[in-house]
């Protein structure tokens, strides 16, 4: 019988109370090496204590719950090699020298080390100058995490993050180009001997520090002067000469340290995480008695540093793992990270793994039992410094379990738009950091932040005892609340309204910016729906039943001058089009008619037609061009749009009012609603924003900027005439089809991927002239053409995609029916013989103990199992080398980072099987 777990037992208790046990588990998974087993059980402590903190109410076995875990990281160890980057990131690239040092492959532990000591000169020069040399001193080679060094700094946590963003881009230049370096003059520089062997990663993280503590220049401030510095109540950010001497003084720091209420330099060596324990007599990582030696909370200190770590950790990229073998990657590119995956795997999922690009694990998520016994949704929240947060869905509701991952950092923006000079500025609220259950009083709580605050008071502010009373203390913290409140109040009160001109001007420079790119065209979809106005209705808004509808395709490439636009009717007929190069334009006016040029009437709202409005898409400079009494718009504001509302006061044909709505922050047109009155009748045009999307110059074929093909056959040469002329006979319209981006290649390529489209069949997609793909395919049987099909169904409606897939049967009754004369076949009888080692598989088998009336048997059934590794390993190389050729260098560059993690993740999947043939 289970037995029901107590919910108001600590995680780290629970924890801490099975530690013996779980090194054990380990160790038996391990095959007794206590370095990987002692891996295990920190990796388990960092999944349950700190970052992801399952509920407790819904594990009603903790010990199968945590043998699941040890099992899983036990795998997801085994097969770490699959996980290993395209590109190995530089050592100054890591948290720190001893997460790097842990991380990265020793098999160039020389070269590794000298670059380490080639960071540590250059920081130990550069931080006379800069203080990003000194917070990269501090992080990188002390250890302290940002939440920390913006306490020692006086200064705001996003400052911090851009400090190390800009030292450490610093010091790549200085390991790889140092003479690049605009500052190399002003310091001296010191060439350092190559190292002839490699250290142990504890003395040459202990050889570092040391060269960073002779680096020290100046005298050290007395504590009186540092109580000064920190107790004071206007925070003043540590100036650069006495922040580098501080980052070079092992007593100032630990003096900064006890004042702060932070971990001794004792406390955080980082020497103690660099790698493999070897302490104690009983062997590597014995330590003395018992299975792990010492307590089991002082066995813990390690998983508290590595928990501390994952929960510091700022990645810039998200890679997924299916149990063990990495299925997609995500850049760090906005607030929010989003990436969708289908787990394409012949196993089922046991477990989820999400990485940064340091190896560092974020998430681990043990997978249940799917449907029907179990869930069809599972979820996983790990939560990490600074309100950042990291979520994991799997779903068991297609083909594929499907995940999603989506990660938040709130401070991502704040840290983007800052520069070197942020350290120059306080922050008050510096030391109200985020805080972790794990780490307890190594995080500073707002109570503590707090109760400074008072004692600070007490001291430098409330001299006589009066002001101590608890009945005044009280009201003046009532006083701070109420201007706190109102202050806030004040701030989120809305600001002036933007006037209509202002509103025009910048939504007409933003759209000027956005389609001026040389790099891009931008293509637009747009809805438009006519109707018949009721008398009244232009005041009141309200228009009668839907008589038309329309779509416009709108494609625009400012750099070139080139632009089309595209309207076709219900039944997808091309009934309206304009063409426009270098300032020339060509239009068709009506469904067929001849192209003409276009006319070069302004259209104004007194002047405006119903056959005029196709033309007008929502535009800031069409609506505004519009208007001939622009004071009488107005705005209306809400959070997420601008609605710009116009009314004409004079009763006459042309626009009555209108209404363009501007979204935010971009203030890009998304709809626009249009009343016009041609005599007696009033119509009301609405234009709805359906999709729009900014392509790279290289993935738009240039067709698309052309005239279709029908209307160039049968125009006649041009005349000065500037009549229109009007063909009575209807022509038959084809709409222009778009060209597919690379985005929408991967896309189809992942799909028939999915179900193993590349593995020796005849399948192909081609690209066309006109930049359409064509699928094409020959199968065997009826079964298999309709599950490639299916695989297809969300792009059988997409104009870019052409699919053609037949069976072999219809190709031979289609070749039956030609008049193509029959090809004569024969049969061929096959001799079977011996393989060309059957003597040696003889001999090697005898010596196994092979009888020799099964020898035979034997024989064939190595030479089957060996020819279908073969089989298996070329299906997979094939189907490698047509994914990994089929994008050039410039496609891969327009590819979104979506699209790219998708197209990794299929080279990985058939290398990884390619590599177990």
């Amino acid at each position: 019988m289970l037995k029901l777990l107590k919910v108001s037992a600590s995680h780290e208790d629970l924890f801490i109370e099975r530690y013996d046990r779980l090194l054990g588990w380990a160790l038996q998974l391990a095959e007794h090496d206590r370095d990987l087993a002692e891996d295990m059980v920190h990796d388990a402590f960092v999944h349950f204590v700190a970052i992801t903190r399952p509920d407790l109410s819904a594990i009603q076995n903790l010990d199968a719950y945590f043998y699941a875990s040890l099992r899983n990281l036990h795998i997801s160890q085994q097969r770490r090699a699959s996980r290993v980057r395209f590109q190995q990131l530089s050592i100054v690239e890591y948290e720190s020298a001893a997460t790097g040092l842990r991380t990265l492959d020793q098999r160039d532990a020389i070269t590794l080390q000298d670059d380490l000591r080639r960071v540590c000169q250059y920081a130990c020069t550069r931080k006379q100058t800069a203080k990003i040399a000194s917070v990269l001193i501090l992080r990188f080679f002390h250890g302290y995490y940002p939440s920390e060094i913006a306490r020692v700094l006086r200064s705001a946590r996003p400052a911090v993050d851009k400090a190390l963003q800009l030292a450490r881009g610093e010091a790549k230049i200085a390991l790889t180009d140092p003479k690049s370096l605009s500052f190399r003059d002003e310091i001296p520089q010191v060439d350092l001997m190559p190292a002839k062997m490699a250290r142990p990663a504890a003395d040459l993280l202990s050889e570092l520090q040391g060269m960073i503590f002779a680096a020290r220049q100046s005298e050290c401030p007395s504590r009186r002067e540092l109580k000064e510095f920190y107790g004071a109540f206007e925070a003043t950010p540590m100036d650069c000469e006495r922040l580098a001497h501080v980052v070079s003084c092992a007593k100032c720091l630990d003096q900064i340290n006890m004042m702060l209420k932070l971990p001794l330099l004792a406390e955080r060596n980082p020497a103690d995480s660099s790698g493999k324990n070897t302490s104690g007599p009983g062997g590597p990582g014995t330590g003395g008695s018992g299975v792990g030696g010492g307590s089991p909370k002082s066995r813990i200190r390690k998983g508290r540093d590595r928990a501390r770590e994952a929960f510091e950790h700022r990645p810039q990229e998200l890679c997924v793992s299916v149990n063990g073998y990495i299925q997609g990657a995500q850049k760090i590119a906005s607030e929010v990270s989003e990436l969708d995956l289908s787990a394409n795997l012949a196993e089922d999922v046991n477990f989820v793994e999400v990485f940064s690009e340091q190896g560092i694990r974020l998430l681990l998520l043990n997978a249940e039992e799917p449907p029907p016994h179990g869930s069809d949704i599972q979820k996983s929240r790990a939560h990490l410094s600074d309100g950042r947060t990291l979520e994991l869905t799997l779903q068991f509701r297609s083909s594929w379990p499907n995940l999603h991952l989506v990660y938040f950092d709130p401070t991502f923006k704040a840290v983007e738009v800052l520069d070197a000079s942020a350290l120059e500025r306080s922050d008050q609220t510096a030391g109200a950091i985020p805080t972790c259950p794990v780490f307890g009083s190594s995080l500073t709580t707002k109570r503590n932040n707090f109760a400074g605050l008072l004692s600070r008071l007490r001291s430098d502010v409330f001299g006589s005892g009066f002001f101590l009373r608890p009945g005044v203390v009280t009201a003046l913290l009532g006083l701070i609340a109420i201007a706190v409140v109102v202050s806030l109040h004040v701030r989120r009160a809305p600001s002036t309204p933007v006037s209509p001109a202002t509103l025009f001007a910048q939504s007409i420079a933003a759209e000027d910016a956005l389609v001026a790119r040389a790099d891009q065209v931008v293509h637009r979809t747009i809805n438009l729906e006519e109707r018949v106005s009721v008398p009244g209705a232009v005041a009141t808004g309200s228009a009668s039943q839907v008589i038309n509808r329309r779509k416009i395709d709108l494609w625009q490439n400012g750099a070139q001058a080139l632009a089309a636009l595209r309207v076709y009717d219900q039944q997808n007929q091309l009934v309206n089009g304009q063409w426009s190069r270098a300032g020339s334009s060509r239009v068709l006016l009506h469904h067929g008619t001849k192209l003409q040029p276009a006319p070069g009437r302004q259209i104004s709202e007194s002047s405006i037609r119903f056959e005029d409005v196709w033309q007008l898409v929502p535009s800031a400079k069409v609506f505004a061009s519009l208007l001939e009494h622009d004071d009488r718009a107005s705005i209306a504001e809400t959070p997420t749009e601008y609605t710009i509302n116009y009314q004409r006061d004079i009763d006459g044909d042309g626009l009555q009012r209108g209404t363009l709505v501007l979204n935010r922050p971009e203030l890009r047109a998304v709809r626009q609603t249009l009343w016009i009155k041609q005599g007696n009748e009033v119509r009301v045009y609405s234009f709805s924003e359906s999709s729009f999307e900014v392509r790279p110059v290289g993935a738009v074929a240039p067709s698309v900027f052309e005239p279709d093909p029908e209307l160039l056959s049968s125009a006649k040469p041009e005349t000065g005439s500037p009549k229109l002329e009007t063909d009575t006979s209807p022509l038959p319209i084809t709409p222009i089809s778009p060209a597919a981006s690379a985005d929408l290649e991967v896309e189809v390529v992942r799909q028939l991927n999915q179900v193993n489209a590349f593995l020796g069949e005849q399948i192909s997609v081609e690209r066309t002239p006109e930049g359409h793909l064509n699928v094409k395919g020959i199968v065997e049987a009826d079964e298999r053409k309709i599950e490639l099909l299916r695989a297809l169904t969300s792009f059988r409606s997409n104009p870019a995609v052409k699919i053609d897939i037949t069976t072999v049967g219809e190709v031979l009754k289609r070749q039956r029916q030609s008049t193509f004369p029959q090809t004569a076949t024969s049969e061929v009888a096959s001799v079977k013989g011996e393989a060309p080692v059957e003597a040696e598989l003889r001999q090697y088998f005898s010596k196994r103990g092979i009888p020799s009336e099964q020898l035979g048997q034997e024989v064939q059934r190595f030479s089957s199992r060996v020819l279908n590794h073969s089989f298996q390993a070329r299906r997979h190389a094939l189907a490698l080398k047509q994914i990994a050729e089929r994008f050039s260098l410039e496609d891969l560059r327009s590819l979104d980072p979506q699209a790219k993690a998708k197209w990794q993740a299929m080279l990985a999947q058939h290398a990884r099987a390619l590599q177990q043939e």
